[in-house]
This record gives C-alpha cells, structure tokens and sequence, in this order.
C-alpha cells in the first residue's frame, strides 16, 4: 500500500515538474529562445542576460495566450469575477473600466479643488480668445464614461456617488460664466437611452449609434451660430452586425470568447480622406488614430480642426460631412501653432469624462 502511495506521489511530482516546464520547452522548441554557449561572462552581462531572459519568457512563453484565455474563462463564467484588475464586472455581461480612476470619478470621489478650477478657466479662455483672434470658433466638449450612463449595470457598492457633483458637472456649470461655448452630449445620450445599447458592453467606448446621438448634440450647437449646416436625422436605421469583444474583454484575454454587437448608423457617406480614399476606421477596440485630413465638396461649412481622444474616433466620419475640408488630431491638448497655421472657421475640443481626474490640461500651453 505505501508503495502504491509512493509511486502516485512520485508521478504526480512528475507531471507538476513537467507543466512548470512546459511552457519553456514550448519556447525552446518555437525558436524564441536561442540556447548559447559562453566560455566566460562577467557579472554585468550575466545580469543583462537574467532580465532579458525573464522578460522574454514573461512575454513570449508557450501557451501564454492560451492559459489567459481558460483562466478568464474561469474566473467570469464559474466565478463572476473579472481576470484582469483594470476591469470590473458588471450587470448582464456588461464590462466597466476599473483603471484610469474611472471608477473615482464615477463615484465623484474627488473633487475639483480651487487650483483645478483655476488652471481650466485660464486654459479653455486661453483657447477660446486665441481662436476669436484668428476669427473662429472654440468648441468644448466631454465624453462621459460608459459608468455614468449606465450605471445600473454596475455592481451596487459601485452604484451611489459620493457626491452628487461631478467633476464634469462642475465644468459645466461654469462654462456659460467663462464665455466659452460647451457642447452637453451627456444629456442628449441620457434621453437616446432605448431599444439599443449606446455603448458596447464589453469596451470603454461608446458604440456608433452613442456617437451619432453626440454629434446631433453637436450638430445643435452649431447650428446656433451656423444655421446652413443640415439638421441629422433624429431616428436612424440602425444595423446590427455581431463582433468579437471589445477592448475590456481583451483586457481579461477574452475578446475571442466574449461577443459584442456594431450598431451602423444606415448613411450614404459623402466625404473622404483627402486623398479621395474612404474614410474607414476600427469602431470597437479603437485603435490609434493618427492626424486624419478629409474633404467633402458638398459641406455646409468650411474648414474644421477637431482635437480629440479615443472617443472622438466614431465621431469622424459624422462630423466630416459638414466641412469642405477637416483635420483630426488625436490630442488632449490644444496645438496653438496649427491652429494658426491651418485657420479653421471652427475648432471643437473633445476629451474623455474621466481625463477630468487622471490628467490636467498644461498651463504652458498659454503663451
């Protein structure tokens, strides 16, 4: 009997020996690892040589992809719980941000102190007096976070704010008194909530048709001042095409497993890229997106230079209808030389809610 014991004990320290190694025999045998000989090393390269070694096989290691995946397969459909730190699961497989202090920021946890306030106003007057002086307009506007239009698929210790007040709010609340003309998409998404989803579950953006209920929002907005531009339709024919997940569900290594939905605003397009090519752009799982220049003969308007982030990306092929010719910057920050260089009749200035907490605009910017 002891020897049966033995000999199970014996082959199980076996098997567990071999799937520690496994992975390093899967690199050796890839050719990712390169096995050399050296007559002598001093103790500067023989470290060099212990850190490459460890990031490569961190890196690179057999089966890698594949154990993340049947580890956050695991965890979310056993357990309920998100495989990765930066993602909290919520309601009905929706997936919510837990990095950038987004969370903090949906809680409205910290506010805006006196110094934060001040550095905005002298910021977005800077901006908004530098564009009038060359004889256009200064447009702001925020994105608000998937958290803060729904958050009744969030977790219910998530649920409630701290404070009723928002930083985002607060902005708002000041802009009229600061001369500078803001954009409110929060509410025009927040009355467009409906039969569709405005943000995809599994990633941190908005979804096309979110986007296309904030360019209405920024259609109105214009039309204040530029009433010849034309008015968006107010019901789209929407078209639903299936998708892998978004960028939260390959955060957990998951984005092959978990499935999202495209929600196409049915339009006949008008504009280009300026080179005459389509204008044609990753809608979930926004990739980065460079300076972009478009034209449209047809636009109401003349030339616009859109500063904007990740969310602004869906937000192109909309906007770009309306103008002869476009640039888009992928900045949070405000590039007083092009500005000038470029002379746009119109500048908009488009940031994501929670950059409101995780970042500041930079004073040297005013000159």
């Amino acid at each position: 009997m002891m020897n049966i014991i033995k000999k199970i004990e014996i082959a199980l320290s076996l098997i567990f020996l071999f799937l520690l190694l496994l992975p390093l025999i899967g690199l050796v045998g890839e050719g990712k690892v390169r096995i050399e000989e050296h007559n002598t090393i001093n103790l500067i390269d023989l470290i060099h040589r212990i850190g490459k070694a460890k990031y490569t096989y961190g890196e690179n290691y057999a089966f890698r992809d594949r154990l993340i995946k049947i580890n956050g397969l695991i965890k979310t459909k056993l357990f309920h719980i998100s495989s990765s730190q930066k993602v909290l699961m919520g309601m009905e497989g929706w997936l919510f941000l837990a990095d950038e202090k987004a969370l903090d920021n949906h809680r409205n946890i910290y506010g805006f102190t006196d110094d934060d306030v001040r550095l905005w106003k002298d910021v977005l007057q800077f901006r908004n007096d530098f564009c009038r002086e060359l004889g256009c307009s200064y447009y702001f506007t925020i994105s608000p976070d998937k958290s803060n239009i729904y958050p009744e698929f969030l977790p219910d210790k998530f649920y409630e704010p701290v404070s009723d007040l928002s930083r985002r709010d607060s902005l708002e609340n000041l802009m009229g008194e600061w001369g500078i003309d803001y954009i409110n998409v929060f509410d025009s998404l927040i009355c467009s909530k409906g039969s569709y989803p405005l943000y995809y579950k599994t990633d941190t953006h908005w979804n096309e048709l979110g986007a296309y209920y904030a360019y209405l929002a920024i259609l109105d907005s214009l039309r204040r001042n530029y009433p010849q531009i034309r008015p968006g339709d107010r019901e789209p024919d929407v078209i639903i095409e299936g998708v892998n997940g978004g960028d939260l569900a390959r955060l957990m290594g998951l984005d092959d497993s978990l499935h999202d939905n495209l929600y196409h605003v049915n339009s006949e397009p008008h504009a280009t890229l300026f080179n005459g090519d389509k204008i044609d752009l990753q809608m979930i799982d926004v990739q980065h997106v460079g300076r972009l220049h478009t034209k449209n003969d047809s636009g109401e308007l003349g030339k616009a230079l859109i500063f904007h982030d990740s969310f602004g990306v869906a937000l192109i092929p909309l906007l770009a209808e309306h103008f002869k010719e476009a640039v888009f910057i992928r900045s949070d920050n405000f590039d007083s030389d092009f500005v000038d260089e470029y002379k746009p009749d119109i500048v908009i200035q488009q940031i994501v809610e929670r950059r409101l907490l995780n970042w500041k605009p930079d004073r040297n910017e005013i000159k």
